[in-house]
């Protein structure tokens, strides 16, 4: 027999309609029914996939499988269609409420995946970076003394720029600027950067000039910054990370207890 879309089409409206008019408070109670299911899907999931999740993080791979199971183990329950019988007030389900059943299904599992998003994006937005300086990794140390040489650089072209363009001026406030401009590249040179042949010798760190000395050009460009200096980089990284956490803590909503809980 072929399919008719006017008489599925005019079932389906009629059978939306009936829910609204007379099934509510069922239709409430289903959702809270399917919201526990797909919360019970989603728990055994992450359970039985632990390690790869911890990796990976959740991948659209792992939704699809659990969308699978949401078809097969809710959608396609007997409990579900008996469901679906209480709630259209029928002895048997047609096509059309098999189809109003499955959207409730997916749009359900659709908005509760919603929800968990919001709720993990709010956590890591608000919770607390543990980040200690002494205890990271080398590769991290070296990533770090890499921009911190790079930053150095730049500040020093830019004041050496400067100086060029503006050395011949007579205002007041631009000769301030130069003179600010021009102990700051005193200080650059004399106190912060340091040759490569005497550093790779004395410093106290030497893997963390890999990252430098392997981007080198031919001309040998590239900066390096004393044991001192990459200290007070340190020191900035960690005032980094606080500002961070007080960001994280200001748009918190359990801000408003810190005071009592700290």
């Amino acid at each position: 027999m072929p399919f008719d879309g006017n008489k599925f089409c005019k079932e389906k409206n009629a059978a939306i309609v009936k829910v609204l008019i007379a099934s509510v408070p069922q239709l409430k109670l289903l959702s809270l029914i399917l919201w526990h299911r797909i919360f019970n899907l989603l728990g055994d999931h992450l359970a039985s996939n632990a390690e790869d999740i911890l990796v990976n993080t959740m991948l659209c791979k792992h939704l699809t499988d659990v969308t699978h199971h949401l078809y097969s183990d809710v959608n396609g329950s007997a409990d579900y269609r008996c469901e679906l019988r209480a709630l259209f007030q029928v002895d048997y389900l047609s096509e059309a409420h098999l189809s109003i059943g499955s959207v409730l299904c997916l749009n359900t599992f659709t908005l509760f995946v919603h929800h968990l998003a919001g709720k993990v994006h709010l956590r890591r937005e608000t919770e607390q970076i543990n980040y200690n300086l002494c205890k990271m990794p080398l590769a991290g140390l070296v990533k770090l003394r890499h921009v911190a040489e790079w930053a150095v650089r730049k500040e020093l072209e830019r004041c050496r720029r400067f100086i060029r363009e503006n050395m011949f001026l007579q205002n007041t406030e631009t000769r301030q600027k130069l003179y600010a401009a021009h102990a700051k590249c005193e200080l650059f040179e004399e106190q912060i950067i340091v040759q490569f042949v005497w550093l790779k010798d004395y410093t106290s760190s030497p893997g963390t000039l890999e990252v430098t000395e392997d981007q080198q050009y031919r001309e040998r460009g590239l900066l390096y910054i004393s044991d001192e200096a990459f200290e007070c980089f340190k020191i900035l990284e960690n005032l980094r990370v606080q500002q961070m956490n007080l960001s994280r803590l200001s748009g918190s909503n359990m801000k408003a207890s810190f005071a009592d809980n700290g």
